[in-house]
Formats: C-alpha cells, structure tokens, sequence
C-alpha cells in the first residue's frame, strides 16, 4: 500500500514542547514523520518518534543539517 507521512515541523505547533506532546498522543501512527534538522528541537522530536515505531524522514536544508544528523544516535536505524 501508500506509506503515510506526516510533518513535525516547528512552525505547526510552535512549541517544542506541544510538538513533543501531540506526537504522543496520536492514535492512528504514520508510517514516518519528516524531521527538520534545522530545528532545536529535533534530536528530541526524533527520539519520540522512534519510541513510538515511527519512521523518521531527515529534512536537510543544508551541508549543516547533513553534519548535524551524522552526529545524531539513531536508535540503531
């Protein structure tokens, strides 16, 4: 079948935190989320999606993105 994305970019909820929150609690789970890399957050927000088996999609904007995912544990993945 069609795999389901969502986004978790910054700009939906506009709060780290209410991000992090709403991630927990959906009920019907997609099959990835994209992550922005440029975003603080991010580590975090992919850390939960994780917890919860959801595939996580990296969103570069830049070489630094890049840098920054390569330093990130990725659960294994």
């Amino acid at each position: 079948g069609t795999l389901i994305g969502v986004s978790t970019g910054a700009w939906i909820e506009e709060d780290d935190l209410r991000t992090l929150v709403a991630i927990a609690g959906w009920r019907e789970l997609p099959d990835y989320a994209s992550v922005n890399l440029s975003e603080t957050a991010a580590p975090v927000v992919m850390e939960s999606l994780r917890q919860r088996g959801i595939g996580i999609e990296a969103g570069l904007a830049s070489i630094a993105d890049a840098e920054r995912l390569v330093t990130l544990d990725h659960g294994g993945r």
